[in-house]
């Protein structure tokens, strides 16, 4: 395994999303919702179909937990999202969209990630049982900046 110092990552490392683009790039990706067929504690899936306006050359599924609206303060009098979108950053979060299984979405999006859980020694030395052990790995998030539900064909 190759090690990194956490300033080199910014600086030395590009990092590619699970959408195949380098993390902070916006991209338009284009979907449908899904339920899990194993489990509904697990949260809803996003299936990509599109992203960039191609189809991916492997299949893409987001986690619902993971696909979250960007939360940022504008500046007054900013509208750069006028049109076709049911969503946008201009809008309030809590007024976001949520996804039910079969919808299409378009969406733009920025991903981001992070580190999150400690490692299994760690947790080991300070009690957690083996079956409570967070993971550790880096997690990706996806904020969407616009949204556009596509109606069935």
């Amino acid at each position: 395994m190759k090690e990194v110092k956490f300033s080199e990552l910014t600086r030395d490392v590009q990092i590619i999303s699970d959408l195949g683009y380098p993390i902070g790039k916006v991209l338009r990706i284009r979907g449908r919702w899904k339920q899990p067929q194993l489990s509904k504690e697990a949260g809803m899936l996003f299936e990509v179909a599109e992203v960039e306006g191609k189809a991916p050359d492997h299949a893409i599924e987001l986690r619902a937990a993971n696909v979250r609206p960007l939360n940022v303060e504008l500046p007054m009098g900013r509208r750069g999202f006028e049109g076709k979108w049911d969503w946008t950053v201009e809008s309030p979060v809590k007024e976001a969209p949520q996804p039910k299984s079969g919808e299409e979405w378009e969406m733009q999006v920025v991903s981001e990630g992070g580190i999150v859980g400690f490692p299994s020694d760690v947790l080991k030395q300070i009690g957690f049982p083996p079956s409570q052990r967070p993971y550790l790995g880096f997690v990706p998030v996806h904020y969407f900046i616009c949204i556009r539900r596509i109606e069935a064909r």
